[in-house]
């Protein structure tokens, strides 16, 4: 009887340590995207991610999936309903830009207020959502691929020769 009471507790404890608990600092961008795409993504801010996770963040930058749940600043007064995880994967991308460079008009992690492209013009507030995802998504992944040392490119707004910003 000691013996199965011994046993199941060392299989308890080896499960247990085996099972790494998901914290920030330990985010995979593979496990990000899962917990997003699965609405389970329960922290109220975006990972610490660095440029060495860009090209892996990249492969989901044209991705439609619709979030209705995801890490929102908590500073900005307007919370969109949804957003796709192409353009908060691009979103977080620029995350990782900003904090790279120490921009100061970043609160947090968070690189803007929104996860949402407007329009540069003042005067035209439309905007489709459609080409605007394109458009960034080709933005990043030129800026990306315009250097193979992110020191020289970090510098550079990927969305500076479009006619998007981050809201």
């Amino acid at each position: 009887m000691k013996t199965k009471v011994v046993l199941m507790i060392l299989t308890f404890a080896l499960l247990n340590m085996s099972c790494e608990k998901i914290t920030l600092e330990n985010m995979s961008v593979e496990k990000y995207i899962n917990l997003l795409k699965t609405e389970s993504y329960d922290f109220m801010a975006l990972p610490p991610f660095d440029s060495d996770d860009i090209p892996e963040l990249l492969a989901y930058s044209s991705d439609d999936l619709i979030l209705k749940r995801y890490p929102a600043n908590p500073v900005s007064s307007f919370i969109a309903e949804d957003c796709k995880l192409g353009i908060y994967v691009l979103w977080t991308i620029e995350s990782i830009r900003k904090s790279a460079i120490e921009d100061k008009t970043a609160i947090g992690r968070f690189p803007s207020l929104n996860p949402i492209l407007s329009l540069k013009t003042a005067g035209d507030n439309t905007i489709d959502p459609e080409i605007a995802h394109l458009v960034a998504a080709q933005a990043y992944l030129d800026w990306w691929n315009s250097s193979d040392d992110f020191e020289q490119i970090k510098n550079i707004n990927p969305l500076d020769e479009t006619d998007y910003y981050w809201r």
